[in-house]
Formats: structure tokens, C-alpha cells, sequence
């Protein structure tokens, strides 16, 4: 029965390892994924950026335009207030020069608060460049870490499990046939050791003769709390 607990140990190493390297494998491409989504969202929040920065980069423009048109109107209208010969004409150019004031300095005020806001959307935007060239940067470390992982347990896979069969081919049908349904429903830990009394999966403590009896290892035993097959540990490895 010792023989067959320490196969059963071996098997369970192996069967652990290739769980570890599946799983690694199954999860970097997903952390990668996740890293591309993200990617493109920002990417997407960039281009957002850059269309606002365009759109009121252009409503500065006119917004100037105006500014100086209104200034030039106001240079001429002022001018012709020399020359006006009634009391009405004067009143009536001297309404369009303060209209044309008004507007000239409702637009510079307009001016003003987007040129705030325009740097503020020009720094977000700086920072959001640099941001999605450091995440396409990771992106492609990631690709080519994931590349490297997969080719490396691929391999190991293959020898791991040559080894698996050559191990399960010496444990009756029946014991590997109990391994692997009590490992389908442990978590992939179908054994566990006891050390000084104690099962090392659930924690439960071994009833005192029962655990004699363990120790003796003349026959399969399985935990109370788990249902594992266990093992004292110093006396089998």
C-alpha cells in the first residue's frame, strides 16, 4: 500500500503541475485581452480628446476673427461720430459703438474661459498620449511574454504528461479511477498528508486509533471532514 500511496503522490505532483501551467496559460492571454480592451478604450477617449481640442482650437480662431473685425467697426464708427451733423445721427452711432463694445467684450470674455479650458483639454490630452503609448508598450511586452510562456509549457506539458501515463499505467484501475473522482470534486486535490494528526487540506484532526492505523499504512485511508485519501506524511515521504 506504500508503493501505491507514493504513486499516488507523484501522480498528484504532476496532475498539480499541469493544472498550475493550464491555468497560467489560459489566464495570460485573457490579463492580455483585458489589456487590449483597455487600450482601445482609452485610444477611443484620445480621439475624443483630439475632436475637442480641433473643435475649439477653431472656435478660437473665430471667436479672434470676431474680436478684431468688432475692433476695426468700432475704429470706423467711432470715426464717422466726427463726422455726423445731427443730433439723432450721433445718438444712433454712438449706440452702435457701445453694441459693437458690448460684443467685443463679451466675446473676449468668451475668449478668455476657452482659452482655459483649452489648455486644460491640451494637458489631458498630453497625458493621455503618453498614457496609451506606455499601455501599447505593455501590450506587446505582454504578447510576446505570453508567446514565450505558452511555447515553454507546451513543451513541459508533453513531457509531464508522458510522465503521468507512465506513473498511472502502475496504480491499479480501480485506486486511479477513485483518484480521479475524488480529485474532479476537491478542488484537483484528491490526497492529502496528515501532519501530527491534522489533515493538511480541511484541518480536521484524526480520531487517535485512526490515525495509528495510518501510520501503520497497511491499508487506504480517506479524512472524516474531506473525504481525501490520506497519508502520514513522515513515514511516506
Amino acid at each position: 500500500m506504500k508503493d501505491q500511496i507514493k504513486l499516488l503522490i507523484q501522480l498528484q505532483g504532476i496532475d498539480s503541475s499541469l493544472d498550475a501551467m493550464r491555468q497560467e496559460m489560459s489566464a495570460g492571454p485573457q490579463e492580455l485581452e483585458q489589456m487590449k480592451l483597455e487600450t482601445d478604450e482609452l485610444e477611443q477617449r484620445l480621439t475624443q480628446i483630439q475632436a475637442n481640442v480641433a473643435e475649439m482650437g477653431k472656435k478660437k480662431r473665430d471667436l479672434e476673427g470676431n474680436i478684431e473685425a468688432d475692433s476695426e467697426s468700432i475704429e470706423k464708427s467711432q470715426g464717422r461720430l466726427q463726422q455726423v451733423k445731427t443730433n439723432r445721427e450721433f445718438k444712433a452711432t454712438q449706440k452702435e459703438v457701445d453694441d459693437l463694445k458690448k460684443r467685443k467684450r463679451d466675446a473676449e470674455e468668451q475668449l478668455l474661459a476657452l482659452m482655459e479650458e483649452l489648455e486644460k483639454t491640451e494637458i489631458t490630452q498630453k497625458e493621455l498620449t503618453a498614457e496609451l503609448a506606455e499601455k501599447k508598450t505593455g501590450c506587446q511586452a505582454k504578447d510576446e511574454d505570453v508567446t514565450k510562456v505558452n511555447i515553454s509549457f507546451e513543451k513541459q506539458i508533453v513531457e509531464l504528461t508522458e510522465d503521468k501515463g507512465k506513473i498511472a499505467a502502475a496504480i491499479p484501475p480501480e485506486l486511479l479511477h477513485r483518484y480521479n473522482f475524488i480529485r474532479d470534486r476537491r478542488e484537483g486535490l484528491a490526497l492529502a498528508g496528515v501532519v501530527r494528526g491534522t489533515c493538511e487540506a480541511c484541518h480536521l484532526s484524526i480520531p487517535p486509533q485512526e490515525f495509528i492505523n495510518l501510520q501503520k499504512a497497511e491499508s487506504l485511508m480517506t479524512c472524516p471532514g474531506c473525504q481525501r485519501i490520506i497519508y502520514w506524511e513522515p513515514d511516506i515521504t
